[in-house]
């Protein structure tokens, strides 16, 4: 990698792990030696941890999906009119449709929903050279309307 300082560890750990999901979405195999070294740069840069680092970002990725999904099963299960219980009904198939290539509007408009009514963290914080600045999602969970989104 040749990565000396923790900045640099860092966002070629984060452009890592986007290149290793998109990977893990294609058919072909997976790049386990990529995997092993990424594991290792977050190691050092996360030394107390004795776990394997990368639990700590797939916390707040299985939260994001649970908020969808828990939207999802209160929604489809309750009593709804017909045109809504079809809709309902035809989100499964299409994330098991790997033809498809993007989601149907309404799959996106249940998430956005999801992750408005319950989101997965309430601020999110990161560091600047002029300090630390945190966006309040919480807050913004509050807005209706077409400033949603």
């Amino acid at each position: 990698m040749g990565a000396t300082s923790d900045y640099e560890k860092l966002d070629w750990s984060t452009q890592t792990i986007n290149d290793l999901w998109l990977q893990s979405k294609s058919k072909g195999p997976q790049n386990n030696r990529l995997l092993s070294k990424l594991r290792d740069e977050l190691q050092s840069l996360l030394p107390e941890e004795r776990d394997d680092p990368l639990a700590l970002i797939l916390l707040a990725y299985e939260t994001l999906w649970r908020a969808v999904l828990l939207t999802y099963v209160h929604v489809a299960f309750r009593y709804i009119d017909e045109d809504t219980k079809f809709m309902l009904q035809e989100i499964p198939n299409e994330f098991h449709d790997t033809e498809q290539v993007g989601f149907d509007k309404n799959i996106i408009r249940l998430s956005q929903e999801a992750l408005r009514i319950y989101p997965p963290t309430k601020r999110i914080y990161r560091a600047s050279w002029f300090g630390v600045v945190a966006a309040d999602v919480e807050s913004l969970t509050r807005i209706s309307g077409d400033q949603m989104f």
